[in-house]
């Protein structure tokens, strides 16, 4: 006997009988009830505008459905089955205990909650929503080639921004930072856009995203000033202090703008003789400069300080 021409033989009959066969099993098995798991997803509903989630609730909750096959066939796919969560009279917390009349889905589809498998609590935390003003950190490093200066500080472009989010959590920020930004051999003015670092939360937005960041870089030059009197300061009040020699040449150095508007009333030039002086001492004199400006030289480089003793005739004006 030939098996193969037994079985196609009369093949589409066969197939035909195998499709109905098919379709009354299938029949049959969805017209049984049965359990089923469904995950539900949740949905937070009503939550007032000035109030942001801390944590976002599970997405589905596990769900145990009762119902005819075809019944959980089509709850599945287009019964929208879904929790939803009122906020609107949650303060801060609230605890919401999950219960099968919860689970709402379209009409129609003849379903049953058995039960809700997991989880059967889901809790909510608020915060409220403010925002504020903090300042930009620009977050550079500036290695300055050699007789060039900052004459102008790093400045942001806004100075600050607007923070927004959580109150717990913006009221714990100080400022926003720029990204990390090395530049070296700088001999020209600054001129940057930089993004704002954001803190890790996304809750936190800032706004704007970027910032131009600028400083003013200068050549500098020198400027020699002769003849600055020198000051004794911190005598015992019986042996005064004087310099010799009492004046002292300096060569300076900083941007052309501070070089030229340096007067001689801005600079001061002091020896502490800290009132333990012994005679005919050598010191190095101290020279009060300006921020901008730099000492490159003086000279001398020292002075010696010669102690007087007062006498009694000095004192009273005898001859």
């Amino acid at each position: 006997m030939d098996w193969r021409k037994l079985i196609v033989r009369n093949y589409r009959a066969k197939l035909v009988m195998f499709g109905l066969a098919i379709l009354l099993w299938l029949f049959v098995m969805l017209r049984k009830e049965y359990d089923q798991e469904l995950g539900v997803p949740v949905r937070v509903v009503h939550l007032k505008e000035n109030k942001i989630l801390m944590e976002v609730p599970p997405g589905r909750v596990e769900t145990l459905f009762h119902g005819r096959g075809t019944t959980l066939i089509l709850l599945s796919l287009f019964g929208r089955a879904r929790i939803d969560l009122n906020l609107d009279k949650v303060q801060y917390s609230h605890a919401f205990p999950l219960r099968p009349d919860m689970v709402k889905w379209a009409p129609g589809i003849d379903a049953d909650v058995v039960e809700i498998v997991f989880p059967d609590t889901i809790i909510i935390h608020l915060d409220d929503v403010i925002s504020r003003n903090l300042a930009v950190k620009p977050l550079i490093t500036i290695s300055k080639d050699q007789d060039f200066s900052l004459t102008r500080p790093l400045r942001c472009d806004p100075e600050s921004v607007r923070v927004q989010g959580p109150k717990s959590l913006v009221n714990g920020l100080s400022f926003i930072p720029t990204q990390a930004r090395a530049l070296d051999h700088v001999n020209s003015d600054i001129n940057l856009k930089l993004d704002l670092i954001s803190p890790a939360d996304k809750k936190i937005t800032v706004k704007p995203t970027t910032v131009k960041v600028t400083a003013s870089v200068e050549k500098l030059i020198q400027r020699e000033i002769t003849e600055i009197p020198i000051h004794v300061i911190h005598c015992l009040p019986d042996k005064p202090g004087f310099s010799e020699p009492d004046q002292i040449n300096l060569t300076l150095r900083g941007s052309k703008a501070a070089i030229e508007n340096l007067k001689r009333s801005d600079l001061f030039v002091t020896v502490n003789v800290q009132n333990q002086p012994d005679v005919n001492e050598n010191y190095i004199p101290a020279v009060n400069l300006p921020d901008e400006i730099q000492l490159v030289e003086m000279n001398p480089p020292s002075v010696t300080i010669i102690f007087r003793t007062s006498s009694a005739s000095d004192s009273d004006g005898s001859p």
